[in-house]
């Protein structure tokens, strides 16, 4: 009915559990500790009622500022008319996952340390130090192959002369 105006209105496919995921879910999602700081997405499990967040935050992504025995404080950043707004909500464990939106930063970061790391012996011992990586590069074309085998034959393929049916 599109003029009923519930707080869980016209979340029929919104808030759907995906195949065979019916159900309570497992413990882990509850017993996983977050710490202020980290990065959660916000996915709103409609099995757990207590603790939902409204529909217009479900699939974004913020950061933990306060943590409860029964809820985690999330920072969202929301759009507002022309302006965005930070709001700050209380979420059951039950609606929210790590997220893995700094994943790929922190892997870079890694290697950068490890290869300052390596420049630092490599000045110890007077050779030349290893470039850093300064930009991310996109996904580089494959090196070139040469394909070896006992017997190959290359057979030539060509279309068939065009013949009139009529």
């Amino acid at each position: 009915m599109p003029l009923s105006n519930g707080r869980n209105r016209r979340t029929r496919k919104l808030f759907k559990r995906p195949f065979r995921g019916h159900g309570l879910s497992n413990t882990s999602t509850i017993l996983h500790t977050y710490k202020v700081g980290d990065y959660v997405t916000i996915l709103c499990n409609s099995s757990i009622q207590h603790g939902l967040p409204y529909k217009a935050f479900h699939g974004k992504t913020g950061r933990v500022w306060n943590v409860n025995p029964h809820a985690i404080g999330v920072m969202v950043n929301k759009k507002v008319n022309n302006r965005i707004v930070v709001k700050r909500l209380h979420i059951s464990p039950e609606h929210i996952r790590p997220s893995g939106c700094q994943k790929d930063f922190l892997e870079r970061k890694a290697a950068v340390a490890a290869i300052r790391k390596q420049n630092i012996q490599l000045k110890k011992e007077g050779k030349p130090l290893l470039p850093l990586p300064a930009k991310r590069l996109p996904k580089q074309p494959r090196p070139a192959e040469l394909i070896k085998g006992a017997d190959i034959k290359f057979t030539t393929v060509a279309p068939l002369k065009f013949e009139e049916l009529y």
